[in-house]
């Protein structure tokens, strides 16, 4: 199978056609071998057994307010054999194997700040309003009644490309979709790539500056959460973690070493921290 996102977020300004799509989507397979059950439901005790043997699962607009459960998320997505139970019934082990296709006017919420959460989506952008004299409502469903089988035909010619390649080709939306999800989920994040405060690595020509202080480094990133950034910083510790999450993707290193009173420091190599220019 491939290694590609089984995650698929129709992401934009309304009626830009999401709906339709989902619709023609889910008019591809039998009505037996498909579902409705939202991501933000997934960590409910019976939700998820309504996606045991089912091909696709199909829901409209995803929560704004309710945050997706990450280890959840990731089990089902990734086909991890799972507990499923039907109220009144016996407990029972299956794997989802459906494709998830969801619809939304915002990005997807979650307390899971890892790239293992991200990089499980695919995004398609729809940024193109129709026009109310333009509208069709009932479209997906005129054309279900008469490009069903092209559909279907012109999906299983890119079978074999996508088995060989094993992925998807991702559009550059894509990529900035998930950046801003990244980094909206994510304040730390959001500080080191974003604020234009931090920057990774020294130039070409110069010298490797000295590590930074997790302190110093904490206090910038603080000060940019309640000043511009708008953002909800995390306590110190919580920083240390997200920071060293980071690291290996961000490609800057953490060091800590004890002192001589029993304590530990921390700080930051290749990262450099902008100051503020002279007036």
């Amino acid at each position: 199978m491939p290694t590609s996102p089984s995650m698929i977020l129709l992401q934009g300004a309304p009626k830009t056609g999401k709906s339709q799509l989902l619709r023609i989507a889910s008019s591809l397979v039998p009505d037996t071998a498909r579902c409705v059950v939202p991501p933000n439901d997934w960590s409910d005790r019976f939700m998820p057994a309504m996606m045991n043997e089912k091909l696709i699962n199909v829901c409209g607009e995803l929560s704004e307010k309710k945050r997706i459960d990450g280890q959840r998320f990731k089990d089902i997505v990734d086909g991890s054999e799972m507990s499923g139970q039907f109220k009144g019934k016996d407990i029972f082990l299956f794997r989802a194997i459906c494709t998830h296709w969801f619809a939304s006017n915002h990005y997807p919420r979650t307390e899971d700040t890892s790239e293992g959460f991200n990089r499980r989506w695919l995004i398609l952008t729809f940024n193109h309003p129709v026009s109310a004299s333009d509208r069709k409502l009932d479209i997906g469903d005129l054309i279900v009644a008469e490009e069903r089988e092209s559909i279907v035909a012109w999906a299983v010619q890119a079978m074999g490309r996508l088995k060989a390649k094993n992925e998807y080709t991702l559009p550059k939306s894509h990529m900035q979709a998930i950046r801003e999800i990244a980094t909206m989920n994510n304040s730390v994040r959001y500080f080191i790539q974003e604020s234009g405060k931090v920057r990774i690595g020294s130039p070409e020509g110069e010298k490797q500056s000295n590590p930074i202080s997790e302190n110093r480094l904490y206090n910038a990133y603080w000060s940019f959460c309640i000043g511009p950034g708008g953002a909800r910083p995390v306590g110190s510790r919580d920083f240390r973690t997200k920071m060293r999450e980071l690291s290996s993707e961000l490609e800057f290193s953490l060091t800590i070493e004890d002192t001589q009173f029993g304590t530990q420091t921390a700080a930051y190599g290749n990262i450099i921290l902008v100051e503020r220019e002279a007036a």
